[in-house]
Formats: structure tokens, C-alpha cells, sequence
């Protein structure tokens, strides 16, 4: 059978132990190296620590749990219907050259899921909302990768005309998800050539370095 995702409760459980980054220093170091500010990453829920074990079979990797083999930073992965139905490991600073960067549930489908920050997943679910002020629609910009993503959704905080930020991996970008993104939406694509051959129908697109 094709795979799926992890258990849901299995991921809720997962979520729920994981630690705020801003209680695990080294953490909060590597993430400062990379101009990230845990607080916000904090405060906007995007990610957390991995806590200490035990974790779930399919939360190891080559022998190792996520903690052991430097993957600490828990991101969650959400589907079209806006479910957190997976996570997705990462490190921030690598030790090894040949460490991967960033993991998904071992033996687990992680495909056509995507990051999302609050507004985001509010846009794809339930459209613009009534309180949005602007005269133009929303802007939404895709990110590529983990840190990409982070960067782009903490750059605002929580201003009210902050834009939606959506952030792709392999495989995880769908029509579904582009059909999802209101009418009108300026979206900015910052992503590499491949994720570019989908279209995104009914919205302006543009790209930025």
C-alpha cells in the first residue's frame, strides 16, 4: 500500500512533549547564527525542540533519534485542510558534511504536505478573513526549505498586513494547494526552477531573488 503519514496521534504526542525553542540553548545559539530570533519562532508557534527520548520508532534515523543525530528543531507539517498530520526534522547548523539536512518520519509519506504559518493556513481553509483591512487582497509568499521558511514568516512578527508564508520541500507542492490560494493573491515564488513547472492559476506571480 502506498505510504502514509505518521499516526496523527502519534504526531499530536510528538508536538505536544516537544520543548519551546528558546528553553534549549544550543538551539537558540544556531539559530542566532542564522539571523533567526527563537522568541518569535516561539511566539508564532512555527517550530519547537525535539525532546529527549522517548520518541517514536519512526522519529530515529540511522540508528539514532532525531535529539542524538542533531536534528532538534521540530517543524510541523500541514496538509490542504490545514491538519498538522506530520512533522519534519531539522538541523540548523551542520557537523557533519554528509549529515542530511533535514528528516522525515522514517518509513512515512511526507507528500503534498507543506510548512504554514497561522495566516497561511487560514487563507487556504477559510479564504480572506472579514478582519483584513488592506485595499489589496493578501500577499502569500512560497519559500523554499526549512530556513527559508522561518526567515520569511518571522520577518513581519505579528503585523496585521503581514504576508501568508507557505514553505515547500520535495514533493510538496500540489494544483491542490494552488487552487487553495484566494483569488487575487499576490504571490511571491522563492523557490528553485523546479517547483515552477505548476501553475498558479488565478493569481498574479511573481519571483524574487
Amino acid at each position: 500500500a502506498p505510504r502514509q503519514p505518521p499516526p496523527v496521534a502519534s504526531v499530536g504526542a510528538l508536538w505536544a512533549a516537544s520543548k519551546p525553542v528558546t528553553d534549549d540553548a544550543e538551539l537558540v545559539s544556531q539559530l542566532t547564527n542564522r539571523c533567526l530570533d527563537a522568541a518569535v519562532i516561539e511566539d508564532l508557534d512555527l517550530a519547537r525542540a525535539v525532546p529527549s527520548e522517548p520518541l517514536p520508532r519512526w522519529a530515529w534515523s540511522a540508528g539514532k533519534t532525531w535529539r542524538k543525530s542533531g536534528h532538534g528543531l521540530l517543524i510541523p507539517l500541514w496538509d490542504t485542510e490545514g491538519n498538522m498530520v506530520s512533522v519534519h526534522a531539522r538541523t540548523v547548523e551542520k557537523v557533519d558534511p554528509d549529515q542530511q539536512k533535514g528528516l522525515f518520519p522514517s518509513g512515512h509519506s511526507a507528500k503534498w504536505l507543506f510548512f504554514a504559518d497561522s495566516f497561511a493556513r487560514l487563507l487556504i481553509t477559510k479564504g480572506i478573513p472579514k478582519w483584513w483591512r488592506q485595499k489589496e487582497p493578501p500577499c502569500v509568499i512560497i519559500a523554499e526549505g526549512a530556513i527559508d521558511f522561518l526567515t520569511d514568516a518571522t520577518l513581519f512578527g505579528c503585523h496585521e498586513s503581514a504576508p501568508a508564508v507557505i514553505g515547500v520541500l520535495s514533493a510538496s507542492w500540489s494544483q491542490e494547494l494552488a487552487a487553495r490560494i484566494p483569488t487575487g493573491c499576490r504571490v511571491i515564488v522563492r523557490t528553485h526552477s523546479s517547483i515552477r513547472r505548476y501553475s498558479l492559476p488565478r493569481m498574479s506571480c511573481l519571483k524574487r531573488p
